[in-house]
């Protein structure tokens, strides 16, 4: 795991038009953008991990693909490894019609889709958590459902906590597909947040590639694209649709990336396959944090 010092003298500034996400291109980001906060730019940054894709096949060290596996009874892919690859710098997930039975159920699933995540290889507690992804082009009641998040290692969902730092829908309104969200679940059964995450309120081309970021610390979560923010959950809050305050992770998170189909509508296998690439995925802490949990960690 590289563990580099990241000084940010000089820090690219909030993208303020539209317009310059519309010209973001493949590889045009070097290097990790900090959102010009002064709360943020104005720390170091500790790279903790980080993966390019740039081999040929998926890093086993961070990552693992889970096959012949599911995640809901309502969902209607079922997750198997050959569905995720590395080609060309990205990892790639392939969503596809490819009917299969799932053995321990004998249920039918028509359609196969890739599931990667770092548990029990890398999780951690606080940080920025950016990766830069390419959705699939969907059209109104496409039930494709990519998402980047984490939940929480060791522990039960969702006592662990689950950050959404994306997740696609296109189940509503025509006029501004897809729709980007970000939201946060926790507690008992999740119920504390029914339907609460908030969508992103501009529109982008997000079949192109775009950075999803979030900036969880021991007091609130923040949500950017493209280095916008446009969520915030501070801890002991209480927010639109939510039944009871923002309880924030006590768990260390894990990190997950998936292409799932909602449980409806019925897809049609004509508009499939489809693919989501991902050209990297990083996690920075602050020099304060790094510093903090090591020593917490050698005393342990």
């Amino acid at each position: 795991m590289m563990r580099t010092q990241l000084s940010f003298l000089i820090v690219v500034c909030l993208l303020i038009s539209l317009s310059q996400a519309f010209l973001k291109q493949k590889n045009q980001t070097a290097k990790i953008a900090i959102p010009s906060i002064e709360s943020l730019r104005n720390q170091e940054w500790v790279e903790i991990f980080r993966d390019d894709f740039d081999g040929d096949k998926l890093d086993t060290r961070y990552w693992t693909a889970r096959n012949n596996m599911t995640h809901t009874d309502w969902e209607q892919q079922l997750y198997i490894e050959e569905d995720v690859y590395v080609e060309n710098g990205n990892l790639v997930l392939r969503t596809r019609f490819n009917p299969k039975i799932y053995q321990p159920t004998q249920r039918l699933y028509n359609y196969t889709s890739g599931w990667v995540d770092s548990s029990e290889k890398f999780n951690y507690m606080f940080g920025y958590t950016e990766a830069r992804i390419k959705i699939p082009k969907v059209v109104l009641d496409d039930p494709i459902w990519p998402a980047f998040w984490s939940i929480g290692e060791g522990t039960y969902w969702p006592n662990g906590g689950e950050i959404d730092t994306m997740e696609m829908s296109a189940t509503w309104n025509p006029d501004f597909l897809p729709h980007i969200q970000g939201t946060y679940h926790w507690g008992k059964d999740g119920d504390q947040c029914n339907a609460c995450g908030t969508e992103f309120p501009y529109y982008l081309d997000f079949s192109e590639y775009h950075t999803y970021t979030t900036v969880w610390n021991a007091t609130q979560i923040d949500w950017y694209v493209d280095g916008i923010l446009y969520r915030t959950n501070v801890n002991g809050t209480i927010y639109e649709k939510m039944s009871s305050p923002v309880d924030l992770p006590h768990y260390n998170q894990f990190l997950i990336i998936n292409d799932a189909l909602w449980g409806e509508p019925t897809p049609n296998p004509q508009d499939y396959p489809k693919y989501m690439y991902i050209d990297y995925v990083t996690v920075l802490q602050t020099r304060e944090t790094y510093e903090s949990q090591r020593q917490q960690q050698s005393v342990a």
